[in-house]
């Protein structure tokens, strides 16, 4: 309406992932030329897996223009995740973005040198739920020993439960962005270029070592954090000869550097997971 123009969207997704396998193995295998369990001798182990996990989302978008110069989108987000415990299943993420096109102002000279030029800016957070599943729940490892037998067969014992990560939650990466775009000669050669830095907060981690005697392996955590800087510049150029050829050429450069601020490694091994 006049000068006004907005845009607004709302969704909802749902996703189920259910998974099943089973394998089995054998290790002295009698031929190469029948590779089959009945053909192999010894030790047959047999082995499965089952599972699943889910994820939630609401989300939606508001754009705002005025005049086609000044530019604002608005964006949140909820997820949820089966892979947390119900006080900690939900993530809420907003964003936000600006852009002004100069050249579309009165005081922007009109010629076809820099035909169009833009500032934007942005800074928004995306959720990350990417760990294992049931790490809030305790579980019971059952496994055979190699000591005891009974009636010929190895006994079965059932271990100690695992400590279970009940304050797990999402991992956070929240991104500044700045950046600049133009067109020049009648659009042919096109440049963008942006600054940007990301900071990855509370990060999966670990936990703090704890003493052996505990029997069971240590909780997870959202204790780390990774910030990263960088800049992209991208360059383009498009014509054509006659009315039947056209060609794009375009090149693309960037450079960016992590740092690890905060992770729990007090041994300060690198294969620390």
């Amino acid at each position: 309406f006049g000068k006004h123009n907005i845009e607004a969207m709302v969704g909802f997704q749902q996703e189920e992932y259910n998974y099943t396998n089973v394998g089995a193995q054998s290790v002295y295998l009698l031929s190469d030329a029948v590779p089959a369990l009945s053909t192999a001798v010894g030790e047959q182990l047999v082995s499965d897996e089952i599972g699943h996990w889910a994820i939630r989302s609401y989300f939606g978008r508001l754009n705002y223009r005025f005049a086609e110069k000044y530019l604002l989108e608005v964006n949140f987000r909820a997820d949820g995740s089966s892979r947390f415990d119900e006080d900690n299943r939900w993530g809420y993420f907003p964003s936000a973005s600006a852009g002004w096109i100069i050249s579309e102002e009165n005081f922007f000279p009109k010629t076809n040198v820099i035909n169009t030029l833009k500032l934007r800016g942005s800074y928004g957070s995306l959720g990350n739920q990417n760990v294992d599943n049931y790490l809030y729940i305790p579980t019971l490892p059952v496994q055979q020993t190699n000591f005891w037998l009974f009636g010929g067969n190895r006994a079965w014992t059932v271990g100690a439960p695992n400590l279970s990560s009940v304050n797990l939650t999402w991992e956070t990466v929240s991104t500044l962005d700045l950046g600049i775009d133009a067109a020049m000669f009648d659009d042919r050669l096109n440049v963008m270029f942006g600054v940007y830095e990301s900071v990855t907060s509370n990060l999966v981690g670990p936990g703090r070592p704890l003493p052996a005697v505990l029997g069971a392996p240590v909780p997870k955590r959202n204790e780390g954090e990774i910030n990263t800087r960088g800049w992209e510049l991208e360059l383009s150029w498009r014509n054509s000869i006659g009315s039947d050829f056209n060609y794009q050429i375009k090149g693309q450069l960037s450079d960016y550097q992590s740092k690890v601020v905060n992770y729990t490694n007090p041994t300060r091994l690198i294969d620390r997971p």
